[in-house]
């Protein structure tokens, strides 16, 4: 949970800017009265950004300081070494480097601009937003611990949640709002993208689970089977298997009764997979065994391979074709 609060930050800069984009990216160009100042490149190593100045640039007398930086390394160094299968080509590594300071430097130069531009961003869209990221983080626990963990307090995130919508009404004032993509636009694009429109074979389940720990004796699994076969007798009884599977599913999906929600091929294991797809909707399995314990498993819906129709993505593909115009 180390960074994910700064990814719930909407769009947040830092998500715009020090995404995972190329290293070899255009480098950013800063007009002569906006100046931006670099550290030099040497006190910044390449794997660990563990050594830094207290400043590592000057944007117009604005300090981007080295914890600011060290931040953001660690957060762009995470997809680029996915990308890199484990490490950072060498040659790449000074370019990195560079990089996170230059697009810090786009950012505040961007914040800058909205403020002297007076974007408007209200305290109760800062504040709806904050809400939004309490919500998602599950509980006041995990969004104090995501705070700690961060090295944030609560003023400083509301802080970088109002740079983030500044940053969001510039962009669409002055650039989104001129970038146009037509409805021929859109279909140039399905057309050519056939891929991206289809829509896989799914199925929508709800289970009831007894779980069975590995290596469990032979009794703790005689007891388990006795449990699953108590719960699949209420069901066939005619109790709900939805009430059923809140009162003996063992996962995390039993308050909701039981509800997996929808599923392609290949993410469940195989033994529940090749019995949830070959169930009719309505239907209830019997008993079947996966390495996790004894299952019922109840279909709730069948869904065949399709794939979208241009009348059903065209708007939200337009306004996609609009983001990348707009990042570009």
């Amino acid at each position: 949970m180390k960074y994910e609060l700064r990814r719930m930050i909407v769009p947040m800069l830092a998500a715009f800017f020090l995404a995972a984009a190329p290293v070899g990216a255009q480098d950013a160009k800063v007009k002569p009265a906006q100046k931006a100042e670099k550290a030099p490149d040497k006190i910044m190593p390449a794997d660990k950004p563990e050594k830094v100045p207290d400043v590592v640039a000057k944007v117009n007398g604005k300090k981007i300081t080295g914890k600011e930086y060290q931040k953001a390394y660690a957060e762009l160094l995470g997809p680029m070494m996915g990308q890199s299968k484990g490490a950072l080509p060498p040659d790449h590594k000074e370019k990195f480097k560079s990089a996170v300071v230059e697009r810090l430097i786009i950012a505040e130069l961007l914040i800058q601009k909205a403020e002297q531009s007076k974007v408007p961003v209200k305290s109760s869209d800062v504040d709806a937003e904050l809400e939004n990221i309490k919500k998602r983080m599950g509980s006041p626990e995990n969004y104090k611990k995501a705070l700690e963990t961060n090295g944030i307090k609560e003023n400083e995130l509301k802080g970088k949640i109002r740079q983030s919508l500044l940053i969001k009404a510039l962009i669409d004032r002055d650039i989104a709002s001129k970038v146009t993509v037509t409805s021929q636009e859109a279909k140039t694009y399905y057309d050519s993208h056939p891929d991206e429109f289809k829509v896989p074979e799914r199925v929508r389940a709800r289970h009831i689970i007894v779980l069975v720990p590995d290596k469990s004796a032979a009794k703790a699994k005689e007891e388990a089977m006795a449990k699953i076969k108590e719960a699949q007798k209420q069901i066939n009884k005619g109790e709900d298997f939805a009430e059923v599977a809140k009162k003996f599913s063992q996962d995390g999906a039993a308050q909701k009764g039981g509800d997996l929600g929808y599923f392609t091929q290949g993410q469940m294991v195989p033994e529940f997979e090749k019995v949830a797809f070959s169930l009719k909707p309505g239907k209830v399995s019997s008993i079947v065994e996966t390495k996790f314990g004894y299952h019922l498993i109840k279909v709730e819906d069948h869904q065949k391979p399709t794939t979208q129709g241009f009348p059903d993505v065209e708007k939200r593909l337009i306004e996609n074709l609009k983001s990348q115009k707009t990042q570009k």
